[in-house]
């Protein structure tokens, strides 16, 4: 069974329960590949796509390109993480520029390796940049 908490996310009853005040520890967390983004589509969907992520300069970042979770986080900025099994609620922040663009690049290089040289190959555009944080409020 799920909840709502604010207006537009659906999450599990386990962080209701209590795991809502609790950011994840992204350093203890930082060889894991991929996170659930858990956000909710204009008619009330959940949409959960699993993600890259990495850290610079002690911030965790997001990239994606023209995607379905894009606009839900234009329209709502608010999101929860699934990272090991655990949800967190978080709140992402779109960045802009050519620098964190290239840091979040060069971040997910050194991580991903081979793997990133490919996304380079299919890129159509230039990607958008999330920067993690914690929710601003509790609705």
């Amino acid at each position: 069974m799920r909840s709502r908490i604010g207006p537009s996310i659906a999450i599990s009853p386990i962080l209701v329960a209590g795991a809502a005040a609790q950011e994840p520890d992204w350093q203890a967390n930082a060889d894991v590949s991929v996170i659930e983004v858990i956000t909710s589509d204009a008619d009330g969907d959940v949409r959960d796509v699993p993600v890259w992520f990495v850290e610079v300069d002690g911030e965790i970042y997001l990239r994606t390109s023209a995607s379905a979770w894009l606009e839900n986080l234009r329209r709502d900025p608010d999101l929860v993480v699934r990272l090991e099994g655990v949800e967190y609620p978080l709140q992402a922040v779109e960045m802009k520029g050519d620098a964190i663009i290239e840091a979040v690049d060069a971040a997910s290089a050194e991580k991903y390796g081979w793997q990133e040289s490919l996304i380079h190959v299919f890129r159509m555009r230039t990607p958008e940049i999330l920067r993690l944080e914690s929710r601003t409020s509790e609705e």
